[in-house]
């Protein structure tokens, strides 16, 4: 069986890489024996090295934060204690005179105090009497910090409470720079009632959390790594779940809570070096990969063999010419296979020879031409077919429209109302002569409302009072275009099944408007209307004389706009039925 799959995966090898790869066998063996030798050599060396240099780095690291930790903590701790700013959080603001004078002069005394420090440190105080000092001139966030959960958390542990590294200041307006924060309540003497909070925010500057093939962390008491959002990514290429275990069973191990020095961890690609801070319960990590010992072992075996594959190179050369000249016809005509099966029919390759490649070029050639002439072909088929789908809905509807009016005609002539039978023919060739519009599918909205028009002036002769019908369609909306025919066999239904049976009549009122997409056109009346039955049998495209017209309307709405419209519709017994055609603007042209 494994013999059967090997044989499958040399026969997907390309010849030209097939030619190659004997060649390279015999070539490349002798330099990996003896690389193997020399980095064997090297490795022990350069590995001390690399561990003497990332612990001296991992201690300065250490250093910079827990100075910065420390500064923190002093000037946190002062502030909390200090008994004017006690003072005024314990009291209430007369006048907002005071406030701002009571604001200058803690924001003073903070800037002041922070003038000498080494670190990138700033202070604000969040007081429960609704004051906000600060020693920066950051803009404070606009939120209610008594519902952060680092203000809640502080204030119900009522001790310092340590933040994680972030992107970004919890409190105030920052650029999106790494932070650690120190929160301390501020409480009145000899009582636990919280007077304010002392926020701290230190900003770390990014070569100290980043570095080439190292990665700085901090563990909580939890044992989990605390990572920035900036090495989230980095961090993806290390075994964090096997460094995280690993980790606790050291720290565990070589108690290192209760030590002051660094304890360093090493397996076969990693270096972890964990040290617990001097100011809080954080223990730091650095992982540091192996990466760059295999790179300057791999310089350094390079460089010893490099006359040796300047020898091979000249064979290489020859044999990869030869292979080239051979396989880049076959390579080209793939990659014109591949443009054909993507839809690209006028793709043709490039005849290089007259040998057997050569015509197997030509072939090709011939073949995708007979495609392309049939693609073409079938295309110009389905337009036709839609073409004929979309006169065969328009004599569907003419018909029907055409019988009721010559109707109504020869029943005026019955009465000797031969006035209104020649103006109600007037209104019909009016009516015939826009609806022909030259042939076209689609007219602007302004001809189709002028076909409705024509049609209701000709029904009102045969309905007299019982029809009634006002049309208002804004002016800005009169030029989009709208095929043909959607509003007249709409309106033809509100009269049959809506006015025409109810005994008093009643008024079709036809109105549209638009918004930011969307121009849409309501067909309403105020007629017997239709059962929940009836009204579902609509909506389904039933083939019953109520959704006759309306399925015309949606088969024509469905050619030209395929999903891209909606035509929904509702009734309710005894109020009437309205209809509301929805079209997308950018179906529409102006």
């Amino acid at each position: 069986m494994m013999i059967l799959n090997i044989k499958k995966k040399y026969k997907k090898i390309s010849l030209r890489y097939r030619l190659l790869k004997y060649f390279s066998a015999f070539a490349i063996i002798p330099i990996i024996l003896f690389s193997i030798v020399i980095s064997g050599i090297m490795l022990n060396e350069t590995i001390d090295r690399m561990r003497d240099d990332t612990k001296k780095r991992f201690d300065e690291r250490f250093q910079y934060i827990d100075k910065q930790l420390e500064e923190a903590y002093q000037i946190g701790n002062t502030v909390s204690q200090d008994s004017y700013v006690r003072q005024i959080l314990n009291d209430e603001f007369e006048s907002i005179e005071e406030k701002y004078f009571t604001e200058a002069i803690i924001n003073s005394k903070l800037t002041h105090m922070l003038k000498y420090s080494e670190s990138n440190i700033q202070a604000y105080v969040i007081g429960e009497n609704g004051s906000q000092f600060k020693s920066s001139d950051k803009s404070f966030l606009e939120k209610n910090f008594f519902d952060e959960e680092w203000y809640v958390n502080t204030a119900n542990i009522n001790n310092e409470v340590w933040q994680y590294p972030r992107i970004g200041s919890n409190i105030v307006n920052s650029l999106r720079e790494e932070y650690i924060s120190l929160t301390i309540p501020i409480r009145k003497v000899l009582k636990d009632t919280i007077l304010g909070i002392i926020y701290i925010d230190i900003k770390i500057e990014p070569y100290v959390l980043e570095e080439a093939s190292s990665y700085f962390y901090i563990i909580n008491q939890e044992d989990t790594f605390i990572m920035n959002e900036k090495l989230v990514e980095d961090a993806s290429k290390l075994d964090l779940s096997t460094i995280i275990s690993e980790s606790r069973s050291n720290i565990k191990y070589w108690n290192i809570l209760e030590s002051n020095d660094s304890l360093i961890h090493e397996n076969k690609n990693i270096i972890t070096i964990y040290r617990k801070s001097n100011i809080n319960d954080w223990i730091y990590c650095s992982v540091s990969t192996k990466e760059t010992i295999y790179q300057n072992v791999l310089v350094i075996i390079l460089v010893t063999i490099a006359i040796i594959f300047g020898l091979i190179f000249i064979a290489f050369y020859t044999s990869f010419r030869v292979s080239k000249t051979l396989i880049n016809p076959l390579i080209n005509l793939s990659k014109t296979m591949e443009k054909v099966q993507q839809g690209d029919f006028a793709a043709r390759v490039k005849t290089t020879s007259n040998g057997e490649i050569g015509q197997l070029e030509e072939s090709f050639n011939y073949m995708v031409k007979d495609i392309n002439e049939l693609m073409t072909q079938i295309v110009t088929e389905q337009q036709k077919t839609r073409q004929y789908e979309i006169m065969l809905l328009q004599a569907q509807i003419k018909p029907h429209f055409l019988y009721n009016t010559f109707d109504s005609v020869i029943w005026l002539i019955r009465i000797d109302e031969y006035d209104d039978a020649i103006k109600l023919m007037q209104e019909l060739t009016i009516f015939l002569r826009s609806g022909l519009s030259k042939g076209k599918d689609t007219i602007n909205l302004e001809q189709e409302v002028s076909n409705v028009k024509s049609y209701l002036e000709i029904q009102k002769f045969r309905y007299k009072k019982k029809l009634s019908f006002e049309i208002d369609i804004p002016e800005e909306m009169m030029n989009f275009q709208v095929p043909k025919l959607i509003l007249q066999p709409l309106v033809e239904n509100s009269l049959y099944h809506g006015i025409k049976n109810k005994e008093e009549g009643g008024m079709i009122y036809v109105y549209g408007y638009e918004t930011i997409d969307e121009i849409i056109i309501v067909i309403s009346d105020d007629g017997v209307g239709m059962d929940e039955k009836k009204l579902e049998n609509m909506k389904e495209n039933d083939n019953n004389s109520t959704s006759y017209g309306f399925k015309n309307v949606y088969e024509r709405l469905s050619m030209f706009y395929k999903e891209r419209f909606k035509l929904d519709v509702e009734s309710e017994i005894g109020i009437g039925t309205t209809i509301k055609i929805q079209i997308r603007k950018d179906d529409s042209d102006v």
